[in-house]
């Protein structure tokens, strides 16, 4: 969920479901669909088809980029299911995290998934009346 404190901050609070965090990296600026515009060169000739391989050289990294992190997804997709069922049979906690644009600046190990919804909400509510000072988590 996400908060506003009191102080103008924004925060989310949320329980996490997977053993590890996925790093994100910033956007780029560029759209990987503008590079597959492919301009017209039909009065290049050689010139053109020279160019083509070019483009299908540089092209093939990144649709190959592509299926990889499709792969990776579908596989965490896959995988979900079982992690669940494991930290239920096992009562393994549940991660409930505040993070900060992007970063993690507070963690619990909340055994329970029910118990760690009700202390994320109880972060969420300590949060909004500036009761919690969140401190960088490790």
């Amino acid at each position: 969920m996400k908060i506003v404190s009191p102080a103008g901050e924004t925060y989310r609070v949320h329980r996490r479901v997977l053993p590890w965090r996925r790093k994100i990296r910033e956007k780029p600026d560029w759209d990987l669909l503008d590079a597959l515009d492919v301009p017209d060169v039909d009065h290049l000739g050689v010139l053109g088809a020279i160019l083509l391989v070019i483009g299908i050289i540089v092209a093939l990294p990144i649709i190959v980029l592509a299926l990889l992190v499709a792969g990776e997804l579908l596989l965490l997709l896959l995988l979900l299911p079982l992690f669940v069922l494991a930290r239920v049979a096992f009562k393994k906690p549940w991660i409930v995290e505040v993070t900060h644009r992007r970063k993690v600046v507070h963690a619990e190990a909340v055994v329970g998934w029910g118990a760690a919804g009700k202390r994320a909400r109880a972060l969420a509510d300590e949060l909004r009346t500036a009761a919690l000072e969140p401190t960088p988590a490790t």
